[in-house]
């Protein structure tokens, strides 16, 4: 990991999951043993026959937990809302509507890093 001047580093993944008969897909991602400051998300389908409704959330999928939503799943779009997630937490991405059979890609980047002195002990 190449740490910058103020001891983060480059945060820029990339996740891909296969809609299903329905449409339907949902990613996971989350820091282990660091923590993340997602500042862009960028999301898109392989093919965009029909136009999925991609939802962002965190920590659970769920209405108390949405953060964005885009109607342009499968064409494509950039939400530029701010995620800061911790160890065991997560961002979870949802496409509706999409075409089934199809690669959904979403891609976040922002910046990474390990808290000062650790994770508290649970």
């Amino acid at each position: 990991m190449k740490l910058m001047v103020d001891g983060t580093a480059i945060l820029n993944r990339s996740m891909q999951v296969v809609l299903n008969s329905s449409g339907y897909g949902a990613l996971r991602v989350g820091p282990t043993g660091e923590q993340w400051w997602i500042s862009r998300t960028m999301v898109r389908c392989s093919t965009r026959d029909n136009e999925a409704v991609c939802t962002m959330y965190q920590t659970n999928i769920g209405a108390n937990f949405q953060r964005d939503i885009t109607y342009t799943g499968s064409t494509g779009d950039t939400s530029d809302t701010q995620f800061h997630i911790t160890d065991g937490d997560a961002m979870w991405l949802e496409w509706i509507g999409g075409d089934p059979g199809t690669t959904a890609t979403a891609t976040i980047s922002g910046t990474r890093s390990n808290p000062y002195g650790g994770f508290r002990a649970v």
